[in-house]
Formats: C-alpha cells, sequence, structure tokens
C-alpha cells in the first residue's frame, strides 16, 4: 500500500513539472519567434583605405568625448539600449585599439 502511494506521488509530481517545462518551453520559443526591428549596425571594421577625412574626424574618439562621458553615460536620465557595464566595456576595447593602431583613428 505505501508502494502505491508513493508511486502515485512519484507520478503527479512527475507530471506536474513535465507540464511546468512544457509551458516554459513553449515561452521561450515564442519569445524566440518574437520578431524585432533589425537594429542599425555600425561597420567599425578597420580598413586601411577608409577616408576618415571625408567623416571630419580629426581626432581621435577618446579625445572627443568629454572626461566625464561615464558620469554622463551612467545617469538616470540615460536609457540605454545595453547594460552599462557592457557599454563602457566596448569604449575601453575602443580606446585601446585606437591607441595602438594607426588605422583606426587619424
Amino acid at each position: 500500500m505505501e508502494y502505491q502511494r508513493l508511486k502515485t506521488n512519484a507520478q503527479q509530481h512527475f507530471a506536474l513539472w513535465s507540464q511546468r517545462l512544457r509551458l516554459l518551453r513553449r515561452f521561450y520559443f515564442q519569445v524566440a519567434d518574437a520578431k524585432t526591428a533589425e537594429a542599425e549596425v555600425v561597420d567599425l571594421t578597420l580598413s586601411e583605405s577608409f577616408q576618415w577625412q571625408e567623416l571630419g574626424i580629426s581626432m581621435a574618439l577618446s579625445d572627443a568625448l568629454p572626461i566625464s562621458w561615464n558620469a554622463q553615460l551612467s545617469s538616470s536620465e540615460v536609457q540605454l539600449k545595453y547594460p552599462m557595464e557592457f557599454v563602457c566595456a566596448l569604449f575601453d576595447v575602443v580606446f585601446h585599439i585606437e591607441s595602438s593602431a594607426d588605422s583606426f583613428a587619424p
């Protein structure tokens, strides 16, 4: 009798979690299938033949940004599409590449 009760409880538990997993999986697939507008892609590919002067770029990005750019982006009024840490890490990478590559900025 005890075995039968344990078996029934185990089956009910399995059925409950199986249903929850199916619902969760369906939700994730619906989120993945949701169509969103494509974001504008900015090509930052390094190119020796690219004419930076045509864009009016006369200084490095790290020199053009204000000293407080990080604090300005961290402001509560600014809403970024990506986490602040990610954006700051991207700027750090760009600044590092910019300081070590002649072809990235004039």
